[in-house]
């Protein structure tokens, strides 16, 4: 007897699940030891986040509460050109209404791109967390390396100046950050020394390099990111190999001349560069064994490069590994989340 359609659909949706599920537990996974770190150059101070602090002009908007959680919109000025509408820093801010000094979580978003994995994991954070922290999803509705505007460049000088000014808005995000923090040591609930960070992505890129300069971090979490920005940009797949194929295409250059033009003006932004600085136990990476877009020497390099904290590598492309962080995979990289920020960040809870 032939299946109804909509059984059909309950079936194979079921059997995808399971080989999802099945193909997770073959995930490759690397525990931090600090006797198999290895050596790297010693840490040095940079200045490449370095800012004035001075008190933030921000807009405090309610919205409706979620529970234990009041929700402010909040926005404020942007320290430069970040990419965003009139250069403004927004984002949502979940505040418990619990008593005590809380935890605060910074997730970044995917600039240009999908909302789904900031607002799961800041989800999940609020329900298992039970109102013992605080959430500030920041907004990145529009692209930080924009590839419209690098597309139709025309010669070789004007190509530098706009990559460079996208090199820029990764800069000042790491500073608005850093700024927002200032903000948020205003705020009577607010535990200074239990911060955690969380990119996916291009957000994953900008985090790594974040964290090495914020010494108020204390725990971050790295998804589908990687080292070295312009091998990425060289290689990753989508809008970025379009622009990648228009601009040689034009300039008449080679991919490798692209890539060692990429490397040049995003060297300052290479988290690889700033590895040494951070403490690789309170590190949690996730990467894509398979990934299109994150070459595979990128991520190894910058997992090297933090001294090899813990690192847990999907066997599937760089959007599929995204599945992971869904029922459909078990919600396997939410739980590790979990779990990292219950044991670097939460234990000490008062």
């Amino acid at each position: 007897m032939w299946q109804s359609a909509s059984r059909q659909r309950t079936v194979i949706a079921i059997g995808l699940a399971t080989c999802f599920l099945a193909s997770c537990s073959r995930h490759h996974r690397v525990a931090y030891t600090p006797e198999a770190a290895a050596p790297g150059s010693p840490a040095t101070r940079s200045t490449l986040l370095d800012y004035h602090p001075e008190p933030i002009d921000l807009s405090n908007h309610d919205l409706d509460p979620q529970g234990i959680y009041d929700v402010k919109h909040l926005s404020f000025a942007s320290a430069g050109e970040n990419g965003q509408a009139d250069n403004m820093v927004t984002g949502t801010y979940f505040k418990s209404h619990k008593p005590g000094r809380k935890a605060l979580i910074v997730v970044l978003p995917i600039w240009g791109s999908s909302t789904y994995p900031p607002d799961m994991i800041a989800k999940m954070i609020r329900k298992q967390s039970e109102g013992t922290v605080n959430v500030f999803v920041m907004e990145g509705k529009n692209l930080v390396v924009d590839w419209e505007a690098i597309a139709p460049v025309g010669d070789p000088e004007e190509f530098t100046r706009v990559a460079e000014r996208m090199a820029e808005r990764m800069r000042i995000t790491g500073i608005d950050v850093r700024r927002f923090l200032d903000w948020a040591e205003t705020q009577p609930d607010f535990d200074v020394e239990r911060v955690g960070l969380i990119g996916f992505s291009i957000g994953a890129v900008v985090a790594a390099v974040i964290a090495p300069h914020e010494p108020r971090i204390s725990s971050t979490m790295l998804v589908m990111g990687g080292g070295r920005p312009g091998e990425i940009l060289a290689y990753c797949d989508g809008r970025a190999q379009k622009t990648r194929q228009a601009v040689t295409k034009r300039l008449g250059w080679t991919v490798d001349e692209y890539r060692e033009r990429m490397t040049d003006i995003f060297r300052n932004l290479d988290p690889v560069n700033y590895g040494a600085m951070i403490d690789p136990e309170r590190v949690l990476i996730f990467d894509a064994e398979q990934d299109e877009c994150i070459p595979r020497s990128a991520q190894d390099d910058l997992w090297e490069a933090m001294g090899r904290p813990q690192r847990i590598s999907l066997p599937y492309s760089h959007r599929v590994a995204f599945l992971a962080m869904t029922p459909l995979g078990g919600n396997f990289v939410r739980e590790e989340i979990w779990e990292f920020l219950s044991r670097t960040l939460l234990e000490a809870s008062p």
